[in-house]
């Protein structure tokens, strides 16, 4: 006999038939299933894996064994004529004959449901809709309010979190465009990724109605989404719905979802208002995957230690990322907008003014080009109001950022970088930023502008609250740490509370070039140079040569060996360099006035003058009011009378406040007091110095501890001077004090052993 028919009488080719009939309508099940119950990808291709490794031994099976009353039995067990196979394969022809008609009855099925016109040419959305159960206070509601979070990645894949984020962020950002919903931003609603939190409690810390959820399964070029938007009153489900998409077809699917929200939460959109839901965005799916991985490798990323670590910051890959797709959609708006920000962080947390020249002026490119390409959308007046304040164009970035807010009420940054901008000139106001920032960002925690503006209101009790809100806060970035350690000192004066911060600061980020530099101006701000040179000389022998130690270094020889030690290695610096920056000139120009060599001075002033002309620098800026009171003191060394440059500095200055943070007068009055000879008004001025309870400012505009300050020393001998400064000196010491106890206690790092 042939083996062909040896197959066939021992039913072999049937029972492969029937093999690959029920494995085809297992894997449709497989494929429903884990669809309703949001099952990870991993479990189809478990299941198609089984069944390919299960088909050869389910043959061999088949052949050796043969069934029969008694059981199972070897087919070489049977006595020939006893053989059961016809009675058998006539029992698979029955169970293939209705496994069959099965299958054909699934195709039938699926061929006969429609299409959704959105998703034309995929596999149509299988619905899940109990719409109808919507609640009739969620159709009353006045002003509808969602947080979308985090979508599940159900891929199996980690390397694919990105883009279940990314999925999610853009819905979030589509729906911040529908006029009349509140949407609550990224920070606040991407806080409960991972967490098991009822959405009920999530719902009354963030302020909302409703809650958008999801998963996301990513197997190759195909994208299932189960989307639902669930009451945040009592938890139940309002809607839900799974799309199948690919990826050339992913803005589709994130229209669709944005619709339907829209739809559920009984709004109404124009055409044209739908339109604008996804502008600022691309058609094209590889620049927009480009983007979303950029965006969550700078989230983990993007920290000042990595800016100052590396040679350029166009090396930096998520830099990279969006210069590659906006090679594939040059008016990609939103890749414009992020890697200008990328390029803000970059100029506000480098360290050298070489890196922060050239970050802002590829961010000016960036920022100027999106509003016009985009000149309704909301972000490209948010990012170009950001770049104005950062070169010091204050009255241009107001307008842009109110722009921005009325374009889009939802705009959370707009808020904050309104009120960063307006916060020195109109307090008020910059509270009331804040608050409307804080309902759309509830858990926020950059409150600068708020800390200040108390401040500047005389609400120090207030302003204090806030920062000691911080302290119950799980975590928090680099940046965030640096700036609790510098308004601990800059604005309260209080470089024992500093210190607390910067230990936390160097803990969690032990590489982190801020956490030694903090220690080394808060140990020399309280008058112990030693620990401070030996902060410093830790921080040179991991970072030589950078610009930002150097400033230091210059400021301990200035303080221990004099203005002409400081001259000389200040000279040494700008040969080192083969440059000289604004911060140059006005250390050199201040180094000639405490040596009182006036030739020295004018030649410094001069360049001064020439390199602000040059820089076109605002009202406000720090460098133009120095160079106007070192100027006051020439006039002053040369005997002009009435000093009229001492007098327009005074005149500037005074609405201001003295904070060094920002704009801010630091003694830039009491200074110009003193060269108009107006000294009992400087001394009435100086208790202000005397920041908060415990409080103190460091230095004079000369770099000099405030106590025996280049011009304030004039005043030795004046009763309220003295009283003053024993007030001001019985401070400091107590600060050294609580920060000696604190070191002992190893409740701040100790001080490094001396390098030199």
């Amino acid at each position: 006999m042939s083996l062909i028919a040896e197959l066939k009488r021992r039913n072999v080719v049937k029972v492969a038939a029937l093999y690959l009939v029920a494995s085809w309508l297992l894997l449709q099940v497989t494929d429903v299933l884990s669809s309703l119950l949001s099952l990870p990808a991993v479990v189809g291709t478990t299941v198609v894996v089984v069944l390919l490794l299960g088909f050869v031994p389910v043959l061999i099976f088949s052949w050796i064994f043969e069934l029969t009353p008694e059981g199972l039995k070897r087919e070489s067990e049977i006595p020939p004529g006893s053989s059961m196979t016809q009675h058998t394969g006539r029992r698979i022809n029955t169970v293939l004959l209705v496994l069959v008609l099965s299958a054909i009855g699934a195709v039938a099925l699926d061929r006969l449901i429609p299409e959704d016109a959105a998703t034309a040419g995929q596999a149509a959305p299988s619905t899940v809709d109990d719409s109808a159960t919507v609640k009739e206070s969620q159709a009353a509601q006045a002003t509808p309010s969602i947080a979308v979070l985090p979508f599940e990645n159900f891929s199996g894949n980690k390397e694919d979190d990105y883009f279940s984020d990314g999925l999610a962020d853009t819905l979030l950002h589509h729906l911040a465009q529908v006029p009349g919903l509140t949407v609550i931003a990224r920070n606040s609603s991407f806080q409960y990724k991972g967490a098991n939190r009822d959405v009920r409690e999530i719902g009354e810390q963030l302020g909302v109605g409703n809650i958008l959820e999801g998963s996301v399964q990513r197997y190759g070029d195909k994208v299932r989404v189960i989307a639902q938007l669930v009451s945040a009153a009592d938890g139940s489900h309002l809607w839900s719905q799974s799309y199948d998409y690919t990826m050339d077809n992913i803005f589709a699917l994130h229209d669709a979802i944005a619709d339907a929200v829209v739809q559920q939460l009984r709004l109404s959109l124009l055409p044209e208002q739908s339109a604008d839901l996804s502008q600022g965005g691309t058609r094209e799916p590889g620049a927009y995957d480009l983007l979303l991985r950029a965006n969550a490798y700078a989230e983990e990323h993007l920290t000042p230690s990595v800016i100052n670590s590396i040679d350029s910051f166009d090396n930096f890959p998520a830099v990279q990322m969006l210069r590659a797709a906006l090679a594939i959609d040059p008016d990609y708006v939103d890749a414009m907008i992020l890697l200008a920000g990328f390029y803000d962080n970059c100029a506000f947390q480098g360290s050298t003014s070489e890196l922060y020249s050239d970050c802002l002026e590829k961010m000016e490119v960036l920022a100027k080009r999106a509003p016009e390409l985009a000149p309704a959308y909301s972000a490209a007046w948010g990012i170009r109001g950001r770049y104005e304040h950062r070169s010091d164009r204050e009255d241009l970035a107001a307008r842009s950022l109110a722009k921005a807010i009325e374009l889009n009420p939802n705009n959370a940054d707009a808020y904050l970088s309104y009120a960063v901008v307006i916060m020195l000139d109109d307090p008020a106001l910059a509270l009331e930023l804040m608050d409307k920032r804080d309902a759309l960002d509830p858990e926020a925690s950059f409150h600068r502008p708020r800390v200040i503006a108390l401040l500047l209101l005389g609400r120090t009790d207030e302003a204090l609250a806030v920062l000691e809100s911080h302290l119950a806060d799980g975590e928090h970035t680099e940046m965030e740490l640096d700036d609790l350690a510098s308004f601990s000192y800059e604005l309260l004066g209080r470089p024992d509370i500093s210190a607390k911060w910067a230990a936390r600061l160097l803990q969690e980020s032990p590489d982190s070039l801020y956490g030694y530099t903090n220690f080394v101006r808060l140990w020399n701000a309280v008058g112990d140079r030693q620990r401070s040179s030996q902060w410093l000389g830790a921080a040179e022998a991991r970072w030589p040569g950078n610009e930002l130690l150097d400033g230091f270094r210059l400021t301990l020889v200035l303080h221990a060996d004099g203005p002409q030690a400081a001259s000389a290695f200040l000279e040494e610096v700008i040969a080192r360099r083969g440059d000289t920056g604004l911060t140059d000139l006005l250390m050199r120009l201040r180094l000639c006035l405490l040596q009182a060599d006036r030739d020295c001075a004018n030649a410094a002033n001069d360049a001064l003058e020439s390199e602000l002309q040059a820089r076109e620098p605002g009202q406000r800026m720090l460098a133009r009011r120095l160079q106007r009171l070192f100027a006051a003191e020439l006039d002053d060394l040369d005997g002009v009378s009435p000093n009229s440059a001492a007098q327009a500095l005074l005149d500037a200055v005074t609405p201001l406040p003295r904070v060094r943070l920002g704009a801010s007068r630091e003694s830039l009055d009491i200074e110009a007091l003193i060269l108009l000879q107006r000294e009992d008004e400087a001394t009435q001025a100086l208790p202000e110095t005397l920041l908060g309870e415990s409080g103190f400012m460091r230095w004079d505009s000369y770099l000099m501890p405030l106590d025996r300050g280049h011009l304030l020393s004039r005043l030795q001998g004046n009763p309220d001077f003295e009283n003053w400064r024993e007030d001001y000196l019985a401070r400091r010491d107590k600060a050294r004090e609580a920060m000696l106890r604190m070191e002992a206690a190893g409740e701040i790092p100790a001080t490094p052993e001396s390098t030199e």
